[in-house]
């Protein structure tokens, strides 16, 4: 017993350094096809060195299994469900190379680290790590604001791989596009921020942000509510109407928010009784200039109905209106004065110069007759001038008479 016993000790001293040189150089190394789009197919491949095997087993860093290549004779299997690999795995016929091909791979694929071994559990690969290739998902942040905010930003940010990223920013107000170039736009890797100095309404609208990775292109985009002091579009400070003739007096506003109460107002005096001046507010496109384009948002008519104007009505009024900012607006409604017609005027002026000079030459020949003597006379001689401006600015009438001295000739 001790002979057989020397004679094993002795043999497996003399096998087991060998068995040890013959894996001393034996190496696994994994190889990918990464970089891989997201929703192409990635391949995982384990060649040993120096050594064959049976099968090899592909692993995540964490040591969580993504699957086993198993050889069987001349073919290959997928070492969990014992199927024949159908392209989805492959293995040499010698066990020096194993794969496994790994469709639709997902963006979770994404900077994961894996590696490989063989039979040989203390062998194992090198640790890779996976590069999948998707365009970015872009996300667009922002608050509604009021007018005149200050510093105000919009923020957009991108993830994607790669994650360099190329941003364009654009604004636009219903089918009308407002601006594409911005002042304020800075961008740093996955942020970029466009910045409005003061906000007023022409900053309204939708904004889209986006990304270009160099893969693909995402976008993301929202809509700006700027919220502020109602406006009017559309009035006069004074109205001028005919007396007792049914008279209609629009005014038009804007109001974001929409508004909460609109009032007319009479501050000289009390309003007319509803049956002589009635008050209607409706909804009406509005056109306003958003950066110079003109685009149509909701707006509002006050109309103000006189169903017979007398000089009782004259006065000043004032729109009220309050959104969650209290606004007025003040106007005149006077009666208009009646002027006499230019022409008519010119022309019984004219007439009356014409009859003033009738009447002096009839005078002065009247005197001649009058006062003639035998050895002196009267001699008339009338000069006249009128002169008659369109503007009535000169009218001029001269009449003059002149005595002379003669001889009587009998």
């Amino acid at each position: 017993m001790i002979i057989h016993r020397m004679e094993m000790i002795v043999f497996v001293a003399t096998i087991l350094p060998c068995l040890c040189m013959g894996h001393s150089d034996t190496s696994v190394r994994l190889t990918t096809t990464h970089p891989v789009a997201e929703g192409g197919s990635l391949i995982l491949s384990c060649s040993l060195t120096n050594d064959t095997s049976t099968h090899a087993v592909f692993y995540f860093k964490n040591r969580t299994a993504i699957g086993t290549v198993r050889r069987a004779g001349y073919s290959c299997q997928n070492g969990t469900t014992g199927q024949a690999c159908n392209r989805r795995c492959s293995c040499t016929r010698d066990g020096s190379s194993f794969s496994m091909n790994i469709s639709n791979v997902n963006r979770s694929w994404n900077k994961a680290r894996v590696y490989c071994h063989t039979g040989h559990i203390s062998v194992a690969s090198n640790t890779t790590e996976i590069t999948v290739t998707y365009g970015p998902e872009v996300d667009l942040v922002f608050a509604n604001t009021t007018e005149n905010t200050t510093n105000f930003h919009l923020k957009c940010t991108a993830s994607g791989e790669p994650d360099q990223y190329t941003y364009r920013w654009r604004h636009t107000f219903g089918s009308t596009v407002i601006r594409v170039t911005f002042d304020n736009v800075t961008s740093s890797g996955s942020v970029s921020t466009l910045t409005i100095p003061k906000v007023t309404y022409q900053d309204m609208g939708t904004y889209k942000c986006k990304a270009d990775n160099g893969h693909r292109e995402g976008d993301d985009r929202g809509f700006l509510s700027v919220q502020g002091r109602p406006q009017v579009i559309e009035a006069q400070q004074r109205y001028v109407t005919e007396k007792d003739i049914s008279r209609d007096i629009n005014i038009t506003f804007v109001s974001f928010p929409k508004p909460v109460n609109t009032t007319i107002l009479r501050l000289d005096s009390a309003l007319p009784p509803h049956s002589e001046l009635y008050v209607s507010v409706s909804s009406v496109p509005v056109t306003m200039s958003f950066y110079n384009k003109n685009v149509s948002v909701d707006g509002y008519m006050v109309e103000l109905h006189f169903s017979k104007f007398e000089t009782k009505h004259q006065g000043r009024y004032q729109l009220y209106v309050w959104n969650m900012y209290a606004y007025y607006y003040n106007f005149d409604i006077a009666i208009s004065v009646p002027q006499d017609d230019g022409d008519t005027l010119n022309s019984t002026r004219i007439a009356l110069i014409c009859v003033s000079s009738i009447l002096a030459v009839v005078v002065v020949a009247v005197c001649g007759k009058l006062l003639g003597g035998k050895h002196k006379h009267w001699d008339t001689r009338i000069f006249s001038y009128s002169h008659v401006k369109k503007d009535d600015t000169r009218i001029q009438h001269v009449a003059e008479t002149r005595q002379h001295s003669g001889r009587d000739n009998s």
